[in-house]
C-alpha cells in the first residue's frame, strides 16, 4: 500500500512523514582534486598537522616524518596527475608501489656513497617487499587522503545549511 492510499482508519489519502534533508556522500569517487579553495588548503594544512603531531607522540624520528610527509604528498599528486584523475584508486596504488620501490634504492645509493654500506643482494631482498607493502600503504593512504575531501564536503554542506537557515 502506498503512502497516499486510502487506509480502512482514516477517510483521505495520508501523506508522508516530512523528512529532513539529509547530507549523503555523492556516488562519485572522491579524490584530491585539482584545484584548492582556502577551505581546502586549511583542512589539509591541518591534516599534516595532525599527522606530525601523531607521529611525534608514537616517538617517530625526524626522517620518518619526513619520508611520510613526502609520501603522502606523492600519492596525493598521483591522484591528481595521472588516469587524468580518473582512478584515483590505481593511481594511489601505483605511486605507492613506486615510492616505495625507489625507498631502499635511494637508501642505499646514499650509504654507497658515504662509503657505509655494500650493495648487493641487500638490495634485491628489500625491493620487492618494499613495492608490495607499498602498494598496499599507497592504497590506504590514497584512502585517507579521499576521506579528508570527504569530509571537507561535509563541513561545506553543513556550512551551506546552515546559512540557508539564516
Amino acid at each position: 500500500m502506498s503512502p497516499l492510499e486510502e487506509t480502512p482508519d482514516r477517510d483521505g489519502p495520508v501523506a508522508p512523514p516530512a523528512r529532513r534533508e539529509r547530507w549523503r556522500p555523492p556516488k562519485d569517487i572522491y579524490s584530491v582534486p585539482r584545484r584548492f579553495d582556502l577551505a581546502s588548503m586549511l583542512i589539509v594544512a591541518t591534516a599534516y598537522a595532525l599527522l606530525l603531531t601523531a607521529l611525534k607522540a608514537l616517538g617517530a624520528d625526524e626522517w620518518l616524518s619526513l619520508w611520510m610527509v613526502v609520501f603522502v604528498t606523492w600519492v596525493g599528486g598521483a591522484q591528481v596527475v595521472l588516469f587524468r584523475g580518473d582512478d584515483p584508486r590505481k593511481a594511489s596504488w601505483i605511486a605507492g608501489a613506486v615510492f616505495c620501490g625507489l625507498t631502499p634504492a635511494v637508501y642505499m645509493a646514499w650509504g654507497y656513497w658515504r662509503g657505509q654500506l655494500a650493495v648487493g643482494p641487500a638490495f634485491v631482498a628489500t625491493t620487492m617487499p618494499a613495492i608490495l607493502s607499498g602498494a598496499v600503504l599507497g592504497y590506504l593512504t590514497g584512502g585517507l587522503a579521499a576521506g579528508v575531501f570527504l569530509l571537507i564536503d561535509l563541513v561545506r554542506h553543513w556550512m551551506e545549511r546552515s546559512k540557508r537557515a539564516e
